[in-house]
């Protein structure tokens, strides 16, 4: 089977997972996931398209308000 990467995203790509798998938790994995996707994609507008559609903010209707926030935060997860 040919190789179908280029090495320098190949060891792009390497460095995401040994970098993320050292990480403990959600927003600093995000944080790294940005970061890739501006070495991947340098120049265009990938990484704000990303940012904008990363976290999406929720809204509850409960018996006693809203209660407004993002769904992982809201579900203990």
């Amino acid at each position: 089977m040919p190789e179908t990467l280029e090495p320098k995203i190949k060891e792009t790509l390497r460095a995401y997972v040994r970098d993320v798998k050292s990480l403990n938790n959600e927003a600093n994995k995000t944080s790294r996931f940005n970061a890739l996707i501006g070495e991947l994609f340098p120049g265009t507008p990938a990484v704000a398209e990303y940012s904008r559609n990363v976290e999406k903010l929720i809204r509850v209707d409960l018996v006693t308000g809203q209660k407004k926030g993002r769904a992982d935060a809201y579900y203990g997860r």
